[in-house]
């Protein structure tokens, strides 16, 4: 972020690696440390752009990243591993999905309620509130890839506006699903 004083003015090159350069690169620094270690908070996951919709992808970016980190960096003895992004790769998607199962779990929730349904709904209520704003505060250490496994069956519904969109609007015609429940229909 730039400095106020020198928003909207030019900036000499002599400033510009003190202005801009620097405090973007310790950003990307500290971005990437944060993510090996896994300290990072979840919420700062969900700025993670959505387009990097394949593990593949997220994984290449971040690995270009740490590249581009690792050769501007003045010590040429860093460690250039890059196997930790693998795993903390695979918690991202975890918890990106447990955010999507969330929304799902959230709709078939509100339909229950609406249509007073009785059954077991209990994983349902797990999963949305596996994912509630509390957890958002947790670093992504605090993902278990196997919490993904656990609202799978909700995940098509998740991973589908069309079908989400769907069921909604199942939701907001319960009063004529109420209606012909109640076998009031006259012709």
């Amino acid at each position: 972020m730039l400095r106020d004083s020198v928003k909207n003015q030019p900036i000499s090159c002599a400033n510009f690696v003190t202005v801009v350069w620097n405090p973007f690169f310790q950003k990307c620094c500290r971005f990437l440390n944060d993510v090996k270690k896994k300290s990072i908070k979840l919420k700062e996951i969900l700025t993670i752009d959505r387009d990097c919709t394949s593990s593949e992808q997220l994984e290449n970016e971040l690995i270009k990243l740490c590249c581009g980190v690792e050769n501007c960096h003045d010590n040429k003895k860093l460690e250039r591993d890059h196997r930790w992004i693998s795993e903390s790769v695979m918690q991202i998607k975890t918890y990106l999905s447990m955010c999507d199962q969330a929304k799902a779990a959230d709709t078939v929730l509100e339909i229950k309620e609406k249509l007073k349904l009785s059954g077991n709904f209990d994983i349902v209520e797990c999963v949305a509130q596996k994912v509630s704003e509390t957890l958002q505060d947790q670093p992504l250490s605090s993902i278990d890839v196997n919490m993904g496994a656990l609202a799978s069956f909700l995940q098509d519904m998740a991973s589908s506006e069309e079908k989400k969109n769907c069921i909604e609007t199942f939701s907001d015609c319960m009063d004529i699903v109420n209606w012909i429940k109640n076998g009031n229909i006259t012709i």
